[in-house]
């Protein structure tokens, strides 16, 4: 058959004991497709995420897309 799969998303969430220390988890290459799909499920459990970014200028429309409300 002619076709393609789609590859998993693998996203490895670090062990919930580094949130007592506070410890930022770094995403580098934030604004890519993987990595916004791994800074949305970390800060879906309460993480603190910093990324990288190449273009400055994505930072407010990264900003939106990854924006977790908390209520």
């Amino acid at each position: 058959m002619g076709g393609f799969s789609i590859p998993a998303i693998a996203c490895i969430i670090p062990p919930s004991n580094i949130m007592k220390n506070h410890t930022p988890i770094l995403v580098t290459g934030a604004s890519g497709f993987i990595a916004i799909y791994c800074i949305i499920q970390l800060l879906e459990q309460g993480y603190y995420v910093r990324g990288t970014l190449r273009i400055i200028q994505r930072e407010s429309e990264l900003r939106k897309t990854v924006r977790v409300d908390k209520g």
